[in-house]
C-alpha cells in the first residue's frame, strides 16, 4: 500500500511549512544585522560618518526584506544616536520621529516616551520651537492620563522653556509655575532649583525686577548648600545684574566682589571672564571708569585668545563708553570701530547661517522626495517579484508534492528499522543484565560459602589448637619464647580467618543493614592504626532499610573501593559520604593518596567487578584521580519508591 497522502493536503502541509519557515528565516537574518549594528556602535576606529553609511545600507535592504517592527525600531535608534553625535539635529530628529512611529505601532510606551522627549529636544536644538512645543504637550497629555507627577513637574517646566526661547515670557512664567506646583508634592530639590532659576530670570526679563531679585536670593537662602560652585555662581551673577537694573550699583558691586574674592580659587577662565565683564559694568555704573577699563581689558583678553564674537563686541561695547568718559577719543572710536566690525560680521555670519539653513531644508525635501520616489520603486519592484515568488512557489509545491512522499516512505522504512534495532538492543542488553546478574549472585554465593568454610573449618581447628597450646603452659613458669612466638602467631592466625570471613560474607549488611555494615568497616579500619582519620558521614537517609540486592551491591563496592585504598593508594585519610534522595542514592569515597590516571583500558579486576555491580543495580559509577591528588569514588544508583503506610 502507498504511503502518499492525497495532492491537497500535500500542497496544505508545504504551504504551512513555507509560512513558518519564511519568518524564521528573516528573523534570524534580523538578528544578524542587530549583531553587526550593535558591533559597529561599540567599533570606536568607526567614525560616525562610517556608522551612519553602513546603517543606511542595512536600512534599505530591510525596506526590502520588511522584518520585524522591534528591527526598525532599534535601527532608528542608532541613526539618531549618530546623527545627534554629529550634531546634524535635523536627521536626528527625523529619525527620532521614526522612532515614535515604530513604537506605536508596537504599542511601547515607554520607548515613545523616549523618542518623544529625544525628537522635541533635537527640535529645539534646531530652534524650531513650534514643533518642539507640540510634542511637549503630547507628553504632557500623556502624563496626564497616568497622573505621573514627576513627569508633569518635569514636562511644564520644558515647555516653560520652550515659551521662554520664544520670548513669551508671560505664559513660560505660567508655566514655571506649574511646574513649582506639581514640584511641592515631590521632594526632588535639584531639579527644583533649575525651574526656579528659570522663573527668576523669567521675571528678570519680564522686568518685574523686585520678583526677580525674591526668587534669587531665595535660590541663595535655600539651595546654598545644594548648589555646585559654577550654579551658584551664575545665580550671584545674576542677582548682581538685576540690582544694577535697579540702580543698586553699590550692593551689586558688594556681591560681586564678595563673589570674586570667595571663589577665586576656584574659578575657571570662563567664569573669570563673566565676573570680569560684569565687576568692569559695576565699575561703570558707579563712574569709576578707571577700574572698570581694567577688568573689561581682562574679560577681553580671555574672549579675544577664545574668539567669542558676541562677547568680544558686548566688552568693546562697554570700553568705548568707559573710554570716552576718560577723555581717550582716540582708543574709544578704535573699540567703537571694532565693536561695529564683528557687529557687521555677527550680522554676516546669522545671514549666511540663515541661507544655509534654508538650503539644508530644501536639500532635505529634495531628499525626501527622491526617496519617496525610489520606495515607490520598491513597492512596483516588491509586487512583480511577488508574482514571480508566487509562481515559483506553486511550481515548487508540485515538484514537492512528489518528493514529499518518497522521503515519507524512505522515513517510514528508516523508522521500522530502527525500531527493530532498538527491540533487538534491549533484548540483548536484558539477556546481558540476566547474565551479569546470575553472575555476580553466583560469586556471591561463592563467597558465602568460602567464608562459612572458613568460620567453621579453619576457625574451629585453629580455635581448637590455640586450646591445646593453652593446656600445655606450665603454671608458676616462664613459657618458652618458641612457645609465646608461636602462641602470638596463632592467635593472630585465628584473628585474620576470623577478618576474612566477614569480608567474604556480607552477614552484617543482610542481618542489620547497609549503614552498620559500612560503619562496621570504617571501624575496623580505625584499629587498624595505619590511617590518621577515617571518617564517615549520613546524609539525608529516611529509610529503615534499602532492597536486599542494593545493600549487598553497594556493601561490595564500598569494600572494593577501602580495599584499592589499602593496597594501593598509600593514603593517611579516608572519607565516606552515604547520600539518600526520594529517588536515588548515592556514595562517595575519597582519599588523599597518591592517585593515579584512570584508564579504562587498563582497568584492573577490582574496579570492573565494581562497574559491574554497578550496572546490576542500574547505577553508575565514576572515577575522579589525579597523580598525587588522591582519589574520588562516586557510586550513584535509582531507588524504588518507599511504599506508602496503609491508612487505616
Amino acid at each position: 500500500m502507498s504511503y502518499v497522502k492525497p495532492t491537497f493536503l500535500r500542497y496544505i502541509r508545504l504551504f504551512l511549512l513555507v509560512v513558518f519557515l519564511v519568518p524564521t528565516f528573516l528573523s534570524g537574518q534580523q538578528a544578524i544585522w542587530m549583531e553587526a549594528i550593535e558591533s559597529w556602535e561599540k567599533d570606536v576606529l568607526l567614525t560616525p560618518d562610517d556608522k551612519i553609511a553602513r546603517l543606511d545600507s542595512i536600512r534599505e535592504v530591510a525596506q526590502r526584506e520588511a522584518p520585524q517592527p522591534g528591527f526598525f525600531l532599534r535601527l532608528h535608534q542608532f541613526l539618531a544616536r549618530q546623527y545627534y553625535v554629529t550634531q546634524r539635529y535635523d536627521s536626528a530628529a527625523h529619525h527620532f520621529e521614526q522612532n515614535r512611529q515604530w513604537a506605536a505601532r508596537q504599542s511601547d510606551q515607554a520607548e515613545w516616551m523616549r523618542a518623544s522627549w529625544n525628537a522635541a529636544h533635537m527640535f529645539l536644538l534646531q530652534g524650531k520651537l513650534a514643533e518642539a512645543q507640540t510634542r511637549y504637550l503630547e507628553i504632557h497629555h500623556h502624563y496626564s492620563l497616568q497622573q505621573d507627577t514627576l513627569g508633569l513637574a518635569e514636562v511644564s517646566g520644558a515647555i516653560g522653556n520652550v515659551y521662554f526661547q520664544n520670548q513669551a515670557y508671560g505664559q513660560a512664567l505660567d508655566r514655571y509655575q506649574a511646574a513649582m506646583r506639581w514640584w511641592s508634592h515631590i521632594e526632588e530639590v535639584r531639579d527644583r532649583f533649575f525651574t526656579l532659576h528659570q522663573m527668576a530670570k523669567t521675571y528678570q526679563r519680564l522686568d518685574s525686577l523686585p520678583q526677580a531679585e525674591y526668587w534669587y536670593r531665595h535660590l541663595l537662602a535655600q539651595y546654598t548648600s545644594l548648589l555646585p560652585f559654577d550654579e551658584k555662581f551664575l545665580v550671584e551673577r545674576n542677582l548682581s545684574a538685576v540690582m544694577r537694573q535697579q540702580g543698586k550699583y553699590r550692593q551689586a558691586l558688594s556681591l560681586q566682589l564678595a563673589a570674586y574674592h570667595r571663589n577665586k580659587a576656584s574659578l575657571d577662565e570662563e567664569l573669570s571672564m563673566m565676573i570680569h565683564h560684569s565687576l568692569g559694568l559695576s565699575y561703570r555704573d558707579l563712574g569709576r571708569y578707571d577700574s572698570a577699563l581694567c577688568y573689561l581689558d581682562l574679560a577681553l583678553e580671555y574672549v579675544a585668545q577664545k574668539k567669542q564674537l558676541t562677547s568680544i563686541s558686548l566688552i568693546e561695547e562697554s570700553r568705548y563708553s568707559c573710554l570716552s568718559e576718560l577723555g581717550r577719543f582716540r582708543e574709544a572710536l578704535q573699540a567703537l570701530e571694532r565693536h561695529i566690525a564683528i557687529e557687521d560680521s555677527l550680522f554676516t555670519l546669522e545671514r549666511s547661517k540663515l541661507i544655509q539653513e534654508l538650503e539644508d531644508k530644501y536639500q532635505h525635501e529634495k531628499h525626501q522626495k527622491a526617496l519617496q520616489v525610489q520606495q515607490a520603486q520598491l513597492e512596483k519592484g516588491q509586487l512583480r517579484q511577488k508574482l514571480s515568488t508566487s509562481l515559483a512557489l506553486f511550481f515548487a509545491f508540485s515538484c514537492l508534492g512528489l518528493w514529499w512522499g518518497y522521503q515519507q516512505q524512505k522515513k517510514l522504512r528508516l523508522l521500522q528499522t530502527r525500531q527493530h534495532q532498538q527491540t533487538l538492543a534491549e533484548h540483548l542488553q536484558a539477556q546481558e543484565s540476566a547474565s551479569l546478574s546470575a553472575l555476580l549472585e553466583g560469586q556471591e554465593l561463592e563467597r558465602q560459602r568460602i567464608a562459612r568454610e572458613l568460620h567453621d573449618r579453619i576457625g574451629s581447628l585453629l580455635a581448637t589448637i590455640k586450646l591445646y597450646f593453652s593446656e600445655h603452659a606450665t603454671p608458676g613458669r616462664p613459657p618458652h619464647p618458641t612457645f609465646t612466638k608461636a602462641s602470638e602467631l596463632l592467635s593472630l592466625a585465628l584473628q585474620e580467618t576470623r577478618q576474612l570471613s566477614h569480608s567474604l560474607s556480607a552477614q552484617v549488611a543482610s542481618k542489620f543493614g547497609l549503614i552498620p555494615a559500612l560503619q562496621n568497616i570504617c571501624g575496623h579500619l580505625r584499629a587498624s592504626g595505619h590511617f590518621s582519620a577515617v571518617e564517615f558521614q549520613v546524609v539525608g537517609v529516611n529509610r529503615e532499610s534499602f532492597p536486599a540486592g542494593l545493600e549487598i551491591a553497594v556493601f561490595r563496592i564500598a569494600q572494593e573501593g577501602l580495599q584499592n585504598i589499602i593496597r594501593h593508594a598509600q593514603a593517611s585519610h579516608i572519607s565516606l559520604e552515604l547520600q539518600c534522595f526520594p529517588e536515588m542514592i548515592s556514595l562517595m569515597i575519597e582519599d588523599n593518596g597518591q592517585g593515579f590516571s584512570p584508564d579504562p583500558s587498563q582497568a584492573g579486576m577490582g574496579i570492573t567487578n565494581m562497574r559491574q555491580r554497578a550496572r546490576q543495580i542500574k547505577g553508575s559509577l565514576f572515577l575522579d584521580s589525579q597523580p598525587g591528588q588522591g582519589c574520588t569514588l562516586i557510586l550513584e544508583a535509582p531507588l524504588p519508591l518507599s511504599p506508602k503506610p496503609a491508612s487505616p
